[in-house]
């Protein structure tokens, strides 16, 4: 079983995210394990279809606890419609 959600917050060039997902595991030897994620990003707009964004990720699964740290540079190409 999985659940997850999330949230976004604009305003102007910036846009805020959080959000995270959590499941629940039947393990075959009868206990149950519970595992998360929790992810957090800040993204600028900086005109022309560019943007740079910084993101933040913790991961619990099993015994075993991790953090990631990533940065996106990204351009959006329109494809026009057909």
């Amino acid at each position: 079983v999985y659940a997850s959600g999330g949230l976004v917050y604009e305003e102007g060039p910036w846009t805020g995210v959080l959000s995270g997902t959590y499941r629940v595991r039947e393990l075959g030897d009868g206990n149950r394990f519970d595992d998360y994620s929790i992810q957090t990003s800040i993204d600028y707009a900086l005109g022309g279809g560019f943007s740079l964004a910084i993101a933040h990720e913790f991961l619990r699964a099993q015994n075993n606890r991790s953090r990631r740290i990533g940065v996106r540079f990204s351009k959006v190409i329109d494809l026009g419609r057909q």
